[in-house]
């Protein structure tokens, strides 16, 4: 499925200096005059300057540490302003950290021809540009610009490359992408004594841990701004403190452990850290350790799925009904959580299918027991999209999923097709998990009946399947349930992800 993208035009504009037989000289722009650096959070420093920028100016940020030279480390567009900012992100607690700025004369020239591409890498959509490469000698570097509306992200690229890309947040994110290239000469001077800041990382506090899944406990703890991340420490009885879990995101104050044992008697400990991937800086130990000492932790499935009339059950032995429910069993026990979404957890199904099942046909394939049972000589299950169906119903129900096998009409492109429906957030939604699994999870993903007709072809009786939802499911929200902290923690469990 293409995506849509709006990634716009783009520009090259190249900041040269002029000169004439060495005579004529272009003036050096005029020096900035540095206000202050301030700490934001454990992780960012705000730099502040006053300028007055001419038509054609860019100022270019230096940064430093004890005893380091000035290095070049962003640039911002000036636009006649007489005040400036920059923040500086991320840099490590405890570190002094010495800024500078420079003016650099530009002058714009004809814009050279750009190519865009994008493409879709698990959940995360990248936008990317290539450009031809300077044939200047007096090249610096490349400045690229990222343009959303009046927020602008820049950054500096080695001038021996000529592509770069972005991180979207959404499909239909508007981006506009300018391109510069940094010459030598006309810069300004610079306040060599610069400005200096350092920050500093706060520890946090640990609630109370609850067991959530089959030998899982989660862990919550409130926020240390600017921390790019979490480790969560155990000691087991009298043990020595061990890292369990590292949580790579600031934003997920939350974390697992799943290695928890029944008799145990368990305390944690969370500290948060910060890097900027080339050294981690952690806080003090949390404010208060929890002990707690589990006396069960298990979780069973949901009644669903052993309930009668599961269409999964078809054609199936009493023993191969029990082999599916087994596999259904320990699949909500490895990756369910009771913190999960229904979305979420509708993720991590299909997901499931795709790390485990290939296509197949053949009478075995055509049920649950081929999709999760029987493997191959290469260690997958096979299935062709029957078995896919019944498969995604069984692996719902384990979960307490509603989702309904889905048959075609005689008037559909492949009347021998099966599919489903499932039910999320009190709504039926369409998902076909076969080409889901072979061609991408959310290709035919939460989709409303309309959108999947026109998109495939597959008519069906919709008296017979009524309820289904008359619009898709929220593409934004669903890339937002699938980068979050639970959904991926259960993708590398999976090793879909890294």
């Amino acid at each position: 499925m293409k995506l849509r993208r709006k990634c716009l035009t783009f520009l090259m504009f190249f900041l040269m200096m002029v000169c004439f037989n060495g005579t004529v000289v272009k003036a050096a722009a005029s020096q900035p005059k540095l206000e202050w650096a301030k700490e934001l959070n454990a992780s960012s420093i705000a730099v502040k300057w006053t300028g007055n920028p001419s038509e054609d100016e860019m100022y270019v940020i230096f940064r430093k540490t004890d005893g380091q030279p000035y290095k070049m480390i962003n640039a911002v567009i000036a636009d006649y302003k007489a005040e400036y900012a920059y923040v500086d992100s991320p840099v490590v607690p405890n570190q002094k950290y010495t800024y500078t700025v420079r003016s650099v004369p530009s002058e714009k020239i004809e814009p050279r021809p750009v190519q865009i591409g994008t493409l879709s890498s698990g959940s995360q959509v990248q936008c990317f540009a290539s450009w031809e490469k300077s044939k200047e000698k007096d090249l610096t570097a490349y400045v690229i610009d990222f343009n959303k509306g009046n927020l602008h992200n820049t950054d500096i690229i080695n001038k021996k490359y000529n592509t770069v890309k972005y991180y979207l947040q959404s499909e239909d994110e508007d981006v506009i992408v300018n391109v510069y290239g940094l010459l030598k000469g006309g810069w300004s001077s610079y306040d060599k004594k610069g400005v200096s800041a350092k920050t500093t990382i706060n520890k946090v506090s640990v609630k109370d841990p609850v067991v959530v899944g089959n030998g899982t406990v989660k862990l919550t703890w409130t926020q240390s701004k600017g921390a790019t991340g979490y480790n969560i420490y155990r000691k087991t009885g009298n043990g020595k403190w061990k890292k369990v879990q590292t949580v790579d995101s600031g934003d997920a104050l939350y974390g697992y452990d799943d290695t928890v044992k029944k008799g145990n008697q368990y305390q944690y400990k969370v500290k948060a850290f910060v890097s900027d991937g080339k050294k981690t800086v952690e806080s003090s130990d949390s404010n208060i350790t929890r002990k707690v000492n589990f006396s069960s932790v298990a979780r069973e499935p949901s009644k669903k799925l052993y309930k009668a009339g599961n269409q999964y059950m078809s054609g199936l032995s009493s023993k191969e009904i029990k082999d599916v429910q087994n596999v259904a069993k320990k699949f909500y026990q490895t990756y369910i959580t009771d913190d999960m979404t229904e979305v979420e957890k509708l993720i991590a199904a299909q997901a499931y299918l795709a790390a485990t099942c290939v296509y197949g046909t053949g009478g075995k394939f055509y049920n649950a027991w081929g999709a999760l049972v029987y493997k191959n000589k290469q260690g997958y299950h096979e299935a062709s999209c029957y078995g896919y169906s019944y498969a995604l119903q069984a692996l719902c129900a384990s979960a307490g999923l509603e989702c309904k096998i889905v048959r075609p009409n005689s008037k559909a492109a492949n009347p021998n097709h099966m599919w489903t429906m499932v039910k999320v957030e009190k709504k039926w939604y369409i998902v076909d998990p076969q080409p889901n699994a072979n061609y991408g999870i959310f290709t035919y993903f939460l989709l409303s009946g309309k959108t999947y007709v026109q998109m495939t072809g597959e008519t069906f009786d919709t008296k017979v399947y009524s309820g289904i939802s008359g619009k898709d499911y929220s593409r934004k929200k669903l890339m937002q349930y699938a980068s979050g902290y639970k959904v991926q923690r259960v993708l590398k469990k999976m090793k879909l992800t890294k």
